[in-house]
């Protein structure tokens, strides 16, 4: 009898025991379920999903050709003097032609910035000065303005402009004359003043600005409109054509003598060339910004020293050879002038006329004493 109750209570000793590891074994195997459920992410929908379109790439010339499309549309032209559209008002305006001051102590120059075309001559050894063309843009400040050279005046005349100087050589303020210049005279105007902000001294300090001279052109009756050809443009920046055998040239080196020396650096970003006189970035005085060329053309000619002084006479009337540089390419072109007055003609050696890039332009008149380098770096 012991024997059997003994029996019954390890059988069901054994019984529970298995029970509870069953039991066990049973919530490990829920909280194991429950927490992959709980890593598992539900399957997204196809209508979840979010498909990302290819953002839309915007080719600037195109972008640029549509905005002048519109602006053609209302009513703008293309300036023939730097390429841009303008209104019609402004399109019909006569050019200005300055002489700036290129003295080592009347730099920097104020308004540069602003010109349309810019000249750049020899005169007195061992100096040269600027020209700057302007057509409708108003600079608040201009100069240091100088003295009339000849050769300069048969520039001036292209485009018909009225005249600016301070003083002149004899021989220039009789041209002056004899061409029927329009122009204004810093020694006998009002609307100009002395400068000396910047620790300029006469007879490097003197300045006006565009509405001064708008307004002396007004007084001294000079039409207001202008009657020239100017040149023809691209409506935005392109390459040479590879048909002219451009070739590369990201330097040009100008050393006009031992004391002075220019030189244009290609700016890939911008696309044009930054200047540099004697080493040193040229700067606008007024603006603070930096002169950067759009177009450069260099004319190859010859000069003649008159006198004692050093005045000189350059070939600016007949033909030659020259070189355009642009969108870091560079490629040989010539040049024809056939009277005093007469527009200065650009031709490839195809024989058709050079067209230019929208912007501003630098014309550089060498002569024979002139070290020219270009250089692709």
């Amino acid at each position: 009898m012991k024997r059997l109750l003994l029996m019954v209570l390890l059988f069901a000793l054994l019984l529970t025991s298995s029970c509870s590891e069953e039991t066990n074994q049973e919530d490990i195997d829920i909280e194991k379920t429950e927490e992959n459920e709980e890593l598992e992410e539900p399957a997204e929908s196809e209508s979840d999903v979010v498909v990302e379109e290819p953002e839309e790439i915007i080719d600037p010339k195109e972008e640029a050709l549509k905005e002048i499309e519109v602006l053609k549309k209302e009513g703008y032209i293309q300036s023939n003097i730097n390429g841009k559209y303008i209104e019609k008002d402004d399109f019909n305006l006569r050019p200005v032609s300055i002489m700036y001051d290129n003295h080592p102590y009347a730099r920097w120059q104020a308004g540069l910035i602003k010109a349309d075309i810019i000249y750049e001559c020899e005169v007195e050894f061992p100096f040269t000065r600027y020209m700057a063309v302007f057509h409708y843009s108003n600079p608040e400040h201009i100069g240091p303005v100088r003295s009339a050279r000849p050769y300069y005046l048969r520039y001036a005349l292209e485009y018909d402009s009225v005249y600016v100087h301070v003083g002149g050589s004899n021989d220039a303020k009789s041209k002056i004359e004899d061409y029927y210049i329009a122009n204004i005279d810093g020694l006998y105007s009002g609307n100009f003043w002395r400068y000396n902000d910047t620790g300029k001294r006469i007879p490097n300090n003197m300045y006006t600005d565009m509405d001064n001279m708008r307004e002396a052109q007004s007084s001294y009756g000079y039409r207001t409109t202008g009657e020239y050809k100017g040149y023809d443009f691209n409506d935005i920046s392109k390459s040479i054509t590879e048909e002219l055998e451009p070739e590369a040239c990201s330097n040009l080196n100008i050393i006009f003598n031992q004391h002075y020396e220019i030189e244009f650096l290609y700016d890939e970003e911008s696309q044009n060339y930054l200047r540099y006189v004697n080493g040193e970035k040229h700067i606008d005085e007024f603006y603070q910004e930096e002169i950067r060329a759009d177009n450069i053309i260099v004319i190859l000619t010859k000069k003649h020293v008159l006198d004692d002084v050093g005045r000189l006479a350059i070939d600016t009337v007949g033909q030659g050879d020259g070189v355009y540089l642009t969108q870091g390419k560079k490629v040989n072109i010539t040049w024809k002038k056939d009277t005093y007055k007469a527009k200065t003609y650009f031709y490839y050696n195809d024989g058709q006329e050079v067209v230019f890039n929208p912007g501003q332009t630098w014309i550089e008149i060498t002569t024979q004493d002139t070290n020219i380098n270009y250089n692709e770096e």
